[in-house]
């Protein structure tokens, strides 16, 4: 559909009044704006919260959170709700009610004046009160502002004060930026899943403050001069089984980034070896290095926020974890729904984590027992001219303009190592290596013939490496048996 300059401008007035109106219609110190994403910590995690949806009813506004997969007890995930609730109700007169998981609201009077109380929750024995402590400016991710901090107190059907983790708790709510210190209201009273744990305000969109939801493009944004070495690994060694291992090695170095509509093409120098253990029998391969494309397609699942449940089932749920500002793990796991709950079976088997990191892509994962494991790891990084981690070593590469500068054989025995040098490469360096790039021997060799000693090396593959003084260089493999 082809808007006119006409529609076009309609649908900016339009989008000013609405902004209009809900500033207009918004009250100071109100809980939570439909505009507005936040970000919280929560159970040592960061939790996303957003309003799916407002319904006016009446003077009232009714504000539906996204739904947050959170637990709820011991191996119960819950996601009908989030941690406000499943229903922040604004009402005119200033109260904004949450809606717990029995369906029954807590009162917050947010025009409540200091040292004034009131009544927030009333059901059979249990009676919750609140009291504004304070009044005054304070300043929280980098803004200032006046700031409402209102203690909570439990009570017995007589009015004796009873043990309950929300006893003393305070939150707190900024005039003009919402509930920035939080409680999980989703479970007030229920004193079996509440433990009082206090939600603290990490970042929000409007104004762009603080820790924000990380977003594919970001974990993308890399570009030309860039590289990332990254390592794949699998082992099992089982009792009476022989053990086996793999082992990947890549290295992309990034020549050129195309965007194209929502994909990001990249054109990338790439390098890889992979090195096995299967039956006792040892192999190394070199891929040789050649030039790649790669195409990164949208993936707006990775841009839904912290906690929040996009996918669920009977049998499984997915959901996104970040715990660093710069992290996100992306999980789809198998559960059973019992009672409201999802449960993790108990099975054999692994369920990974798929871990990204910003302007460095992923998937990066681990998982295992015992007896056996593997995963993909970042290894080594350089962004920007900033470097992290450790280089991984291609070995094998023979660079054909140097080949004939030295020669390399092992000895009748197999205890020596015989090198010939040209004169022209003298000094060189050798390096020996094993298949998982360990240096195990190494020299400076200055004589046209050289006999190097591998009396101390074990049977098995093992890889050389030299470099003369003009910079020619060739590698290769030997093979010992014992």
């Amino acid at each position: 559909m082809k808007y006119t300059s006409t529609m076009k401008k309609l649908l900016l007035v339009v989008s000013f009044l609405l902004t209009v109106v809900s500033a207009v219609f918004s009250h100071d110190y109100q809980t939570v704006r439909s505009n507005r994403t936040c970000m919280y910590q929560l159970e040592g995690s960061f939790a996303g919260l957003k309003m799916d949806s407002v319904k006016l009813v009446g003077e009232d506004s009714i504000f539906y959170p996204k739904k947050m997969l959170i637990y709820r007890g011991y191996d119960c995930l819950k996601g009908d709700g989030s941690f406000l609730g499943k229903q922040v109700i604004v009402k005119s007169n200033g109260t904004n009610c949450f809606l717990n998981s029995d369906n029954d609201t807590l009162a917050i009077k947010t025009n409540a004046l200091l040292g004034e109380s009131w009544e927030v929750y009333r059901k059979g024995l249990t009676l919750i009160t609140a009291e504004i402590k304070a009044i005054q400016k304070e300043t929280f991710l980098g803004l200032s502002d006046s700031v409402k901090t209102i203690t909570f107190h439990v009570f017995d059907a007589s009015m004796k004060p009873i043990a309950n983790p929300l006893e003393g708790k305070q939150i707190k709510i900024s005039k003009q930026y919402g509930i920035i210190q939080a409680l999980d209201f989703y479970d007030v009273p229920l004193t079996q899943f509440f433990v009082g744990e206090v939600v603290s305000l990490l970042g929000m969109t409007y104004p762009k403050v603080g820790v924000q939801n990380l977003l594919w493009k970001e974990i993308w944004d890399i570009h030309p001069g860039d590289e990332l070495n990254i390592l794949t690994a699998d082992h099992s060694e089982y009792p009476g089984i022989p053990k086996s291992y793999f082992y990947r090695k890549e290295i992309k170095k990034y020549l050129n980034r195309v965007d194209r509509n929502d994909s990001i093409i990249f054109t990338i120098d790439y390098l890889r070896s992979d090195s096995s253990l299967n039956n006792q029998v040892l192999s190394y391969n070199v891929r040789p290095r050649d030039t790649i494309t790669e195409i990164i397609p949208p993936n707006p699942f990775f841009d839904k926020l912290p906690q929040e449940l996009f996918s669920e089932s009977e049998n499984s749920v997915a959901f996104n974890r970040m715990d660093e500002a710069n992290i996100k793990t992306f999980h789809y796991m198998d559960f059973y729904l019992s009672q409201s709950c999802y449960t993790m079976p108990i099975s054999d088997g692994c369920f990974p984590e798929y871990t990204y990191y910003k302007q460095r892509g992923g998937s990066y994962y681990g998982c295992g027992d015992i007896f056996s494991g593997g995963g993909t790891r970042l290894a080594y990084s350089k962004i920007g001219g900033v470097e992290s981690g450790t280089k991984l070593v291609i070995t094998g590469i023979v660079t054909p303009s140097s080949e004939s500068a030295f020669k390399v054989y092992l000895g009748v025995n197999q205890k020596q190592l015989m090198v010939n040098a040209v004169s022209e490469s003298l000094p060189c360096q050798v390096d020996l290596m094993n298949v998982s790039g360990v240096i195990v021997m190494n020299a400076t060799l200055t004589n046209e013939t050289n006999t190097l000693s591998l009396k101390h090396l074990a049977a098995g593959v093992y890889i050389y490496r030299m470099k003369g003084e003009n910079s020619q260089q060739v590698s290769g493999k030997i093979v010992l048996k014992r």
